[in-house]
């Protein structure tokens, strides 16, 4: 329901012209941010890692950069009958999965595409993101020893 709704929204709440005004809502983005980088049992979300916060204190004041994110923000807000934030999470993944599928040359799916990579940047990161993941440091600068052994 929330998707038939985005997608109705989109063209006219995803325009061109609503890229000109606007700030970028941080309960919003927050909210948005941890439905692409969900914490778990041993891994922080992409909120309490203050991801969003990077993102925005990174962001150039009025660049296109800024002037997307506030248009997919104030799109999210519009989408459902509340704040995206105050969504039920079944309602914020449905709509998080009609942006992923939203064509990149558009403005809804542009705003995926860049948020989700910004966002996985300043994510990774953090030491608490990788916590929680079965990896062996790697052996640089070393390198890795070689295939055959010593026979």
């Amino acid at each position: 329901m929330a998707a038939t709704a985005a997608s109705g929204l989109a063209p006219r709440l995803l325009c061109a012209q609503n890229l000109e005004a606007g700030t970028i809502a941080p309960a919003t983005l927050d909210a948005y941010l941890d439905i692409l980088l969900p914490g778990s049992e041993g891994t922080p979300s992409a909120s309490a890692l203050g991801v969003g916060a990077e993102l925005r204190a990174e962001i150039e004041p009025g660049s296109l950069s800024e002037r997307l994110i506030a248009a997919g923000t104030m799109f999210l807000d519009s989408v459902g009958p509340a704040r995206f934030a105050d969504l039920p999470p079944a309602a914020r993944d449905e709509i998080v999965d009609w942006l992923a599928q939203a064509d990149y040359n558009e403005i809804p799916g542009r705003f995926y595409h860049v948020t989700r990579l910004l966002a996985v940047g300043f994510y990774y990161i953090h030491p608490e993101a990788l916590s929680d993941l079965p990896l062996e440091p790697a052996p640089q600068p070393v390198g890795y020893p070689p295939p055959w052994g010593d026979a």
